[in-house]
């Protein structure tokens, strides 16, 4: 499990699709070596992302004074707090919303996970910091359905409003 030290670090992850079957998945299997995706709006990448090699950015790397790392290590670690995370890859029709539903509610949050027509999934969770951090792991983590490639999350001080987690 990763530690939950308070030292800012970079939320937008790129995920290992060969980790959890994703659309490479299988020929990983196959040959024994696992393919990266990126981002595909990083210049350099190939057709959809997918490079041989490529590797994720290092922990706060090109961080500027309004990046969410900097939004999340600014704030009182004792107050509750919202994150709005757009969740990019394949993860319309698999189940994810539902997935992430059911974490929320084990964690005790607030919010909701809701498709986007980009073929995202935009989640807003509210409640204690160490809930929300957990919330955001398990989603890049390998339990989490479909192939999630790369998650946006912005920090803000919590609002309230919220009344349980809803699937849209």
């Amino acid at each position: 499990m990763t530690s939950q030290d308070d030292s800012p670090q970079d939320d937008s992850v790129q995920k290992d699709s060969a980790q959890d079957g994703g659309p490479l998945g299988w020929l990983s299997r196959l040959t024994g070596r696992r393919q990266r995706t990126t981002s595909l709006r990083h210049p350099g990448n190939s057709f959809f992302g997918l490079r041989r090699g490529a590797k994720a950015p290092s922990a706060g790397a090109q961080a500027s004074p309004h990046s969410s790392s900097h939004q999340e290590a600014t704030l009182n670690t004792d107050e509750p707090l919202r994150v709005t995370a757009i969740v990019q890859g394949t993860v319309q029709g698999v189940g994810f919303r539902y997935w992430t539903w059911r974490q929320a509610e084990k964690l005790g949050l607030a919010g909701s996970a809701v498709n986007q027509t980009d073929g995202s999934v935009r989640v807003v969770a509210e409640g204690p910091r160490s809930a929300v951090r957990e919330l955001l792991r398990d989603i890049q983590g390998p339990d989490a359905p479909g192939a999630v490639f790369k998650v946006d999350a912005h920090y803000e001080e919590a609002a309230g409003g919220l009344d349980g987690f809803t699937t849209g």
